[in-house]
């Protein structure tokens, strides 16, 4: 059964997939398939390239690069002018939105603190990278309907 799974990823997975090949750079793969739809929107990407830029000290060009690969399999949404106060930090509560949005199924992160407390919001799966990876993995060894 190959299911469409829709997908925000959260900052901190995608500064993990830029940095270093675990987890959170295996869904990358994931993503770059037919049958997951990453989204994301402007703020995600701008917070992204300022992390990017603070903590690995990407130059300009190489910040571009991510960007343009990150957008070469990511559905680019615009939220609304005013995101609600959900999770207690404006940068999560801007994932949430992007999620609702976006009509995303899962919300993948590593922040313990604020997003993977919830478990689930507006029917959108919180979830680890391990999970999602886990998640999706299942749904495509399962077998196809005649």
């Amino acid at each position: 059964m190959n299911l469409l799974v829709r997908v925000v990823f959260d900052v901190n997975v995608l500064f993990s997939w830029v940095g270093w090949h675990g987890v959170s750079y295996r869904w990358v793969e994931l993503a770059r398939q037919p049958h997951v739809v990453s989204i994301s929107c402007e703020a995600i990407v701008r917070k992204l390239c300022e992390k990017l830029a603070q903590k690995l000290r990407f130059t300009p060009t190489r910040i571009a690069d991510v960007v343009q690969d990150l957008l070469s399999f990511t559905t680019l949404i615009t939220l609304p002018a005013e995101v609600p106060n959900i999770a207690g930090d404006p940068e999560d509560d801007i994932v949430l939105a992007c999620a609702v949005h976006g009509a995303a199924d899962y919300i993948v992160s590593g922040d313990k603190k604020h997003l993977l407390i919830l478990q689930q919001y507006e029917g959108k799966q919180i979830v680890s990278p391990s999970v999602f990876l886990l998640e999706v993995v299942s749904h495509d060894n399962e077998p196809a309907n005649p």
